[in-house]
């Protein structure tokens, strides 16, 4: 199965020679690593979470499951502050953004009329998150200068945050306690073994 993820035997050779392994120890690595698979796949065979763990732990992270605020936005981009100030006025007195934004606009997306799709609205650039902060669905606002571009933004949409639902995010938490609780059994298993082995240590 390792071979075959190699072109050739050539490319196997000089992949187990960069690692300076031969054919006995790169069996004998592959068996460990077996049986370390095998080992921790029985330890935590029975690992099981009950209803009141999955509920503790939404009660207790609720805030960090919390979806953000997210915005649908529209945005026409310019690379001079008069076309943006020529494009600000056309719009003041009407214009359709989306025609706009497909006939001047330079940034990404003018081909769809500046849909930006839904973005998180902290993950925008500061400029950018304060032009919307009080925006609402319709409203259009700027100029604003980010970097080298002058933006015209149009809130269409805006979804508040909100926390998500325990069955919405039960998987998740399911997968981060699980991952927990099987990594706690597996190293009690191996605290026991060093209390049982024998060590001897020359100097």
């Amino acid at each position: 199965a390792l071979r075959s993820r190699f072109n050739d035997l050539k490319e196997f050779g000089a992949w187990m020679k960069a690692r300076g392994l031969d054919d006995i120890s790169l069996q004998e690595s592959l068996r460990e690593q077996t049986l370390t698979t095998r080992v921790m796949a029985a330890l935590v065979e029975g690992v099981r979470l009950t209803d009141e763990q999955v509920q503790e732990y939404y009660a207790a992270h609720m805030e960090d499951l919390k979806t953000p605020e997210e915005v649908r936005l529209r945005i026409i981009a310019v690379t001079d502050k008069e076309a943006a100030e020529a494009i600000w006025a056309a719009l003041q007195k009407g214009g359709n953004f989306e025609r706009l934004a497909q006939e001047r606009s330079t940034g990404f997306g003018a081909t769809v009329g500046g849909d930006m799709g839904w973005v998180s609205a902290k993950t925008l650039a500061q400029p950018l998150r304060e032009a919307i902060g009080t925006l609402k669905a319709g409203q259009t606002g700027g100029p604003v200068q980010i970097s080298a571009e002058f933006l015209l933004v149009r809130v269409e949409e805006r979804r508040p945050a909100r926390t998500r639902s325990l069955a919405e995010v039960r998987p998740e938490i399911e997968g981060h306690l699980l991952a927990a609780k099987r990594q706690e059994v597996f190293q009690a298993w191996l605290a026991e073994q060093e209390k049982q082995a024998k060590i001897e240590v020359f100097l």
